[in-house]
């Protein structure tokens, strides 16, 4: 499977809310850089698998809007918008943030990337 594609069936899949599909995708030596609106943060294979599962406590759904994904070399990148609906408030689909990220890819998973993420002006405290 082309990166474009990967990267495309990653991000549309559960894997944000369910830790077992999150590994399906992701490097046992995966790494990346995230510049979020909360600072600088590294995450790694147990940080992502903790975040999806912590994500899947909070959120009933996760819907990823892709705005784009580019390719060349070994980079791809990927713009999107992140929505997702609380346990609490299933009827509510709202915007998590904005995210852009490039990834690289080895044996046909993320493996090192840098991301960044701006929260949407209403979701903002």
């Amino acid at each position: 499977m082309d990166p474009k594609e990967l990267l495309k069936e990653f991000y549309l899949s559960e894997a944000f809310i369910k830790p077992e599909v999150m590994k399906k995708y992701i490097h046992p030596e995966i790494e990346l850089e995230w510049n979020s609106s909360k600072g600088f943060l590294k995450l790694y294979y147990d940080d992502f698998l903790a975040l999806s599962k912590e994500m899947g406590a909070s959120y009933s759904n996760s819907d990823i809007l892709i705005k784009d994904i580019i390719s060349e070399g070994e980079k791809t990148v990927v713009r999107y918008d992140h929505f997702v609906e609380t346990v609490e408030n299933s009827h509510d689909h709202v915007l998590l943030a904005h995210f852009i990220v490039i990834w690289k890819l080895k044996d046909g998973k993320l493996h090192s990337g840098y991301q960044m993420t701006s929260l949407d002006k209403e979701m903002a405290v």
